[in-house]
């Protein structure tokens, strides 16, 4: 019966190429479409803005929007001419479309409405948008083994200039006009996803030469491409090699096997597993294994990153408790791409105590567990249907024997889609890998309609008038939607390189007005909390350039300085009232007050105080809130309840750098330096590796002028935690005072190589070098390092 009706599609073929495919006999607007999505095959991979700062992700993201909305437009163009519309007739598309319809509710009801619709995250939901869209053209429009063998190949091609910008970046140390400042950038997005991308070239040229490697061989042009592919294949396997990601060879592994197992029971005339599947398998056991080996070789070449996210027990811990706070976030989450809200509300305590306590996750361990928190239980089971179809249209391709093309081309974009659908669950892929997923598992049902597995179904606007005329109206209103769409998109764009710019003025050039004007426009155009955010830093350090500006008539000072304050909180206030979830512009505005207490600002301590208890409100764990409550309690000599704060710091981190740092400062200026040195000695007694303890405990010595007994805790806290670089700080001080300037150098070489960027350890180091005291030109000015109001080195930047 299905052989049958494969035989009828088959007959109709040139009927169906003719009225419903990019030919040379279809409708002009659908070649375009079909020509911009070969467009995006190629550009994508290797796809950047040349402007440094701009980001890979966002020029991939906006590469995507523009061609994928261009090709709907003139998609939507084609039915308006022909009066109706074709589509793949699966309930796999109406899972989706359920899955795009929670996504929107979660959005209108998200804790950050411009983050959910039109954030910088891969999951936003314009971004899904999109995506859908180019998946649904993708599967209408490739209906053809020509159509989607010009995909592959010209993807492959892509991969090719991927690999050699990669080898010009990672051995010959060109950036490319900075886009790729460290060895380990790569032009498809972090080092990891240049495995799991060169991973699908390789699993789809092991597929590739296994259906038609033969054939390629009888003909002349034909061997070139078979050498060719298994370049291109030596090649991915050789990426891998260095990016040494153990989850890509796994996938790519189990995948392969699946792949071998098809072809020695579906097709047993050569019953085998010696063929090349087998050997690719055999290379991706053997790197599985030796993963340790191959790192301690990578790294030392220079290759060895660490991928920073959540664990899958951190991600749930987080999802348990967003799904559990409240009926609406149960259903819909928090909102999409708003995962980060959720970890800084929810992030397990532990996690305080370790080097990771200030870093902000944009999203669990993968993809879709993310979604449970972001977007809710209904969303995660509308696209868990969705790769349920998947599968099971997969499983039913696996006896389709009547074309050798055909049957790669089916097999291979299935095995494909499960390939990137797999590191949606495991991972977070970025906008290349993320486009690619829907791109191919687009190109997987086209293939399914091909072969008769799905069939097209149609809707026609002239059955009848109301019916013709209302669809009609939809598909014209949809077209302006798409038209429109352009401006919002080129709109955010701009903004974003106008605040590339402004960054630029303000922290490399030092103009202070020229940066100003960038900033506004970027909020003029896009109103985003962290364009007021910068305007309010821009506006503390004008304000700390009036302090000192002598030369300007006093009245026109006060006047100048009121006019900047003003402004200064207005916008500090403007970001938070955009982002209310947000802990950093609630952080900035309570740091605004702050400053300003000196002034006798009347309400600014109280304000103070309110915007830290915000963010002690959204986010519970952060100790951050209670450090600067204490420095302003500090300032109005209320020494007991500023230790109250820092206590309760310590209690959240007991590890603390800055909190302990205050509180050697605090007994130093009381005089009960030998006091607290007891009580410290004593907690020590109890957690002799405790790092919080040592600090304090070697500060303490160091502000009683005790160097032997600050020396042997800081030597012990550096032993114990090799990359505290405040206790290095001091110890290398106190190696000069005794004369060890080699030791000295030692500390602060090893400083400067995990702070690259701290200008002051240059300072030190050249002192140092030219045989001059540590300090020479640093203190003064400056206060010591154990009078200043934070330590000397941000623990922040440091971690």
């Amino acid at each position: 019966m299905r052989k049958k009706k494969e035989e009828t599609e088959v007959s109709l073929e040139e009927t169906i190429i003719e009225d419903y495919s990019p030919g040379k006999n279809a409708s002009k607007w659908k070649n375009f479409s079909y020509y911009l999505f070969l467009a995006l095959a190629f550009l994508l991979p290797f796809w950047a803005v040349p402007v440094a700062g701009f980001g890979l992700s966002a020029s991939k993201s906006l590469l995507t929007f523009v061609f994928v909305l261009l090709a709907a437009v003139f998609y939507l163009v084609h039915i308006l001419q022909k009066g109706k519309i074709r589509y793949p007739g699966s309930v796999a598309f109406w899972a989706i479309g359920a899955a795009l319809f929670i996504t929107l509710l979660s959005t209108i009801f998200s804790v950050s409405f411009g983050s959910s619709m039109f954030g910088a995250g891969v999951g936003t939901f314009s971004s899904l948008v999109i995506l859908s869209i180019a998946f649904f053209l993708v599967a209408t429009l490739f209906q053809s083994e020509k159509y989607v063998l010009n995909f592959f190949f010209l993807f492959i091609v892509s991969s090719l200039i991927v690999f050699v910008a990669q080898v010009f970046r990672s051995i010959f140390g060109i950036s490319f006009w900075g886009l790729l400042p460290n060895t380990t950038d790569s032009l498809v997005g972090s080092w990891n996803e240049l495995s799991i991308f060169f991973g699908f070239i390789a699993l789809l040229s092991v597929i590739v030469l296994e259906f038609f490697g033969e054939k390629l061989a009888e003909i002349e042009s034909g061997r070139k491409w078979r050498i060719f592919l298994f370049f291109i294949l030596g090649v991915s396997l050789l990426v891998m090699v260095f990016v040494n990601f153990v989850s890509a060879w796994v996938v790519l592994g189990l995948l392969l096997l699946i792949f071998l197992v098809y072809l020695f029971s579906a097709f047993g005339v050569k019953r085998s597993f010696v063929r090349l599947p087998f050997f690719v398998i055999l290379i991706a056991l053997f790197f599985i294994l030796a993963r340790p080996l191959v790192g301690d070789v990578v790294s030392s070449l220079g290759f060895g990153v660490y991928d920073v996210r959540p664990s899958w027990g951190a991600t749930f811990a987080v999802v348990k408790d967003t799904l559990g706070d409240g009926a609406k976030n149960t259903i819909l989450g928090s909102g999409p791409n708003t995962f980060v809200y959720d970890w800084v509300k929810f992030k397990p305590a532990e996690i305080n105590q370790t080097i990771f306590w200030n870093v902000r996750f944009q999203n669990g361990i993968g993809l879709l567990p993310t979604f449970l928190a972001t977007t809710g239980v209904l969303s995660v089971i509308a696209w868990l249907v969705f790769l349920g179809f998947v599968v099971f249209y997969g499983l039913k391709t696996v006896g389709y024997s009547e074309n050798s093309m055909t049957k790669g081309l089916l097999f291979g974009s299935f095995l494909g889609s499960v390939y990137l659908w797999i590191f949606s669950i495991i991972y977070v892929p970025g906008n290349l890998l993320l486009s690619l997923t829907f791109l191919v598992t687009g190109l997987f049902f086209a293939m399914l309609v091909k072969t008769g597995f799905l069939e097209m179904k149609e809707f026609s606007f002239e059955k009848k008038a109301s019916t013709g005329f209302i669809s009609s109206l939809t598909v014209v209103v949809l077209i302006l939607v798409g038209v429109s769409s352009f401006y919002t998109v080129f709109q955010k764009n701009f903004a974003s390189y106008s605040y590339i710019q402004g960054l630029k003025a303000f922290n490399i050039e030092g103009n202070l007005d020229k940066a100003e004007k960038s900033f506004l426009r970027a909020a003029r155009f896009d109103k985003k909390d962290v364009y007021y955010r910068t305007l309010t830093e821009l506006g503390m350090v004008r304000l700390s350039l009036l302090l000192q500006q002598t030369n300007m008539p006093q009245e026109e000072a006060r006047t100048v300085f009121q006019n900047t304050l003003a402004t200064t909180i207005q916008n500090a206030k403007t970001a938070a009232s955009l982002n209310k979830n947000d802990p950093r512009n609630w952080m900035m505005l309570g740091n605004v007050y702050r400053e300003i207490i000196p002034f006798n600002i009347e309400g600014a301590r109280e304000a103070a105080l309110d915007a830290y208890a915000k963010v002690l409100e959204i986010a519970p764990t952060d100790p951050s809130p209670f450090l600067s409550a204490a420095q302003l309690e500090l300032q109005a000599k209320n020494i007991d309840v500023a230790k109250n704060y820092l206590n309760s710091a310590l209690t959240l981190k007991g590890n603390y750098t800055d909190a302990l740092f205050l509180l050697s400062q605090i007994a130093a200026q009381e005089g009960d330096l030998e006091n607290a040195i007891r009580q410290t000695e004593i907690a020590r007694l109890t957690a002799p590796n405790d790092v919080g303890i040592l600090f304090q405990l070697g500060m303490l010595y160091y502000q009683n002028k005790d160097l032997a007994s600050a020396q042997s805790v800081f030597e012990r806290l550096v032993s114990v935690s090799p990359s505290y670089s405040n206790a290095r700080y001091f110890l290398g001080l106190i190696y000069e005072k005794n004369d060890n300037i080699k030791g000295a150098i030692e500390q602060f070489k090893t400083i400067e190589s995990l702070n690259p960027d701290n200008e002051e350890i240059k300072t030190i180091l050249s002192n140092l070098n030219k045989g001059r005291s540590a300090l020479s030109n640093i203190s003064p000015p400056q206060p010591a390092p154990e009078e200043r109001d934070e330590a000397p080195i941000d623990e922040d930047e440091e971690e």
